[in-house]
């Protein structure tokens, strides 16, 4: 069989998936890795201005079964930061002096090794300190069995507990397909392959393609034989924070901060046929509209005539 080998992927593409898929996951990770019973919630804006800006990866107002508010805190981070206790307590001060109640902070850790990162700062008069959760810790199966398909896709990440590869990516699968389909399905199974990347293994990518005869270049951007391959003329240069940076003869140089920069010059093959291959990997019409010149309607009737 071909060797083949991941693309190495960039710390927004992660950072991304978390932002997208924590708010659903926020009751599964609450008590379980987070040790906070939380009745009701808030969101809150994520740009915190004073003299300079500070954009939170997850940030709301909670209460407590007993109606006491505090604000939640969570960032999430793939490598250890050595200046991450520092870069908290940024956080917290510009937090409190916001809105004045506690502030409550976690960094919620998708590396498979230790983290090592110091969590509190004692100076002078200053003491802070902040709490690490990491995914590998937790049991899969906590994930796994949450009836969201967030939850299951971040079982990845988390402790086997002895089963092997092939019974856990198998068992993920299995869970996606029972409560996603089509487009939704295809969104969650490109997630699992590019968090698969981050337990460092490759067969484990491996395995997920034997179970998902779909999961090939194709359908994840992050696959390659050799060399970065994906989705418009068998190229893809990347997904990062959300939006497509550009289709340039053909190819989808990458998905950027949910808006597409790119514009199509010399394309093989027709608009059609992008925005099918867009569509199938889970872009908002609105973007794919403003990729290929097609009306979000148009895009929406799109199917692949050879499945």
């Amino acid at each position: 069989m071909q060797s083949r080998t991941i693309r190495s992927t960039n710390n927004s593409d992660y950072d991304r998936i978390f932002k997208e898929n924590i708010d659903v996951m926020l009751p599964s990770i609450a008590g379980n890795m987070l040790n906070m019973d939380i009745l009701k919630e808030e969101g809150l804006p994520t740009d915190i201005q004073h003299t300079k800006e500070r954009k939170p990866d997850f940030l709301k107002r909670v209460w407590n079964r007993e109606g006491k508010a505090s604000i939640l805190h969570i960032e999430c981070q793939t490598r250890p930061d050595p200046k991450m206790r520092f870069r908290m307590a940024e956080y917290y001060i510009m937090l409190l002096r916001k809105y004045e109640i506690p502030v409550k902070q976690y960094v919620l850790f998708l590396g498979k090794q230790e983290h090592q990162m110091e969590t509190d700062i004692k100076m002078g008069n200053f003491e802070f300190n902040y709490s690490i959760k990491s995914f590998i810790d937790i049991d899969y199966n906590y994930l796994l069995n949450n009836s969201s398909a967030e939850s299951k896709v971040f079982s990845i990440l988390c402790n086997f507990n002895g089963d092997s590869l092939d019974v856990v990516v198998g068992r993920i699968i299995q869970g996606l397909r029972e409560v996603t389909t089509g487009i939704t399905y295809n969104k969650y199974l490109n997630q699992l392959g590019i968090l698969s990347q981050l337990r460092k293994n490759n067969n484990l990518f491996e395995i997920i393609m034997n179970y998902e005869p779909r999961f090939t270049k194709e359908y994840n951007p992050f696959y390659q034989g050799g060399k970065a391959e994906g989705l418009v003329e068998g190229r893809a240069e990347g997904l990062v924070e959300g939006r497509v940076e550009g289709l340039v003869e053909g190819r989808v140089e990458g998905l950027v901060e949910g808006r597409v920069e790119g514009m199509i010059k010399g394309a093989k093959e027709t608009s059609r046929k992008i925005a099918l291959r867009l569509k199938e990997a889970g872009i908002p019409f609105e973007q794919i509209a403003k990729a290929t010149e097609l009306s979000p309607s148009v895009i929406k009737r799109l199917k692949n005539t050879d499945q």
